[in-house]
């Protein structure tokens, strides 16, 4: 059913998608890149989203259709276009969002320039009023260190080679569902380098069907698995509760002994990176380090008590002009 000789196939899983599936199509189809083939997997949609699909079919040979016989799920049939793949390169898509028409050219010639790279994904674009822009770290080291806090790799502007997925074993494991994705490109990191690229090649929509809008809860979950399965494999300090006030900072009022604790668990995340030589190090005990300055600006003169009776004078004075600007946030927010 497939062609062994197109160089890329991009693989779109796709359920009840029918306001955003023809744009994304399009996206696809209108590549500068013309060498691929579009497999498309239908799970079972109930709207209108298998006709709109069936009629770009009809007009590029290109685009190639499952459906699958039951809803299976996303991490299901990512899985499926996975395992039924046949190209040298594979590229992820989701199917309410955008491709830049130069994506997959770029990504193609750098894989074909850096053979010891594996995956490559790139920045992106929320799609949306406010556009908002996401800079992704571009080298491997960089994006490690990102992986111990969050996602470095946005799962649909990734293009991966097949035989290093097929090698390692390395799929979406239905036991992380919210974060399926992240624990993946995790597991690849840890035997491959990847990269992302510095340009906008996706454009990402938000919406109340998502899985990250409609299961928030279960998401930040699953995120936090993933974090402690990393953390112990690296013997790092571990800490459910803290660690989640580092990420999701949110709108908590923490007390002033929280926001110690908070302080006390990011220096012990940094000391426990002194040795570490499989990531870069120095940027991960940044972004904490960041990442706890946001918590602590939230929390006005309390969280900037807190922040110097832990992370120390020379802490602050690390920050942005001597850390004046830091304090001076603190203590004249309003938020």
């Amino acid at each position: 059913m497939f062609s062994n000789k197109k160089a890329i196939q991009v693989l779109l899983p796709v359920y009840n998608c029918e306001t955003y599936i023809r744009e994304c199509i399009l996206s696809i189809i209108n590549q500068s890149f013309i060498n691929f083939e579009l497999i498309i997997l239908d799970d079972c949609s109930t709207d209108n989203t298998f006709e709109i699909i069936k009629n770009c079919a009809d007009v590029d040979e290109r685009i190639k259709i499952i459906r699958n016989p039951s809803n299976l799920g996303i991490i299901v049939s990512r899985n499926k276009l996975i395992q039924l793949a046949t190209a040298d390169l594979v590229a992820f898509m989701d199917g309410d969002d955008i491709c830049h028409p130069d994506r997959l050219k770029l990504q193609y010639n750098f894989l074909q320039a850096n053979l010891n790279i594996a995956a490559v994904g790139s920045s992106y674009t929320i799609l949306g009023e406010s556009s908002l822009e996401y800079k992704l770290p571009t080298i491997h080291q960089d994006i490690m260190a990102h992986m111990f806090i969050d996602n470095a790799m946005c799962n649909p502007s990734v293009m991966v080679r097949l035989n290093e997925l097929r090698q390692h074993s390395i799929e979406c494991d239905i036991n992380y569902r919210g974060a399926a994705d992240y624990d993946m490109w995790l597991r690849l990191g840890a035997v491959c380098q990847l990269a992302n690229l510095s340009q906008t090649l996706l454009y990402y929509r938000r919406h109340c069907e998502q899985e990250s809008t409609s299961n928030r809860s279960r998401q930040q979950l699953a995120h936090l698995r993933v974090l402690e399965k990393l953390y112990v494999e690296n013997s790092m300090p571990y800490d459910n509760e803290l660690l989640a006030y580092l990420i999701w900072p949110g709108c908590q009022n923490l007390t002033y002994r929280t926001l110690i604790n908070l302080g006390k668990y990011v220096n012990s995340l940094s000391e426990s990176q002194n040795e570490c030589t499989k990531f870069n190090s120095d940027l991960f005990k940044h972004l904490a380090d960041i990442r706890y300055r946001g918590v602590c600006r939230r929390h006005k003169i309390k969280g900037l008590i807190s922040y110097i009776a832990t992370r120390g004078i020379s802490g602050l004075l690390a920050g942005k002009f001597f850390g004046l600007v830091f304090a001076k946030d603190c203590i004249f927010s309003r938020g």
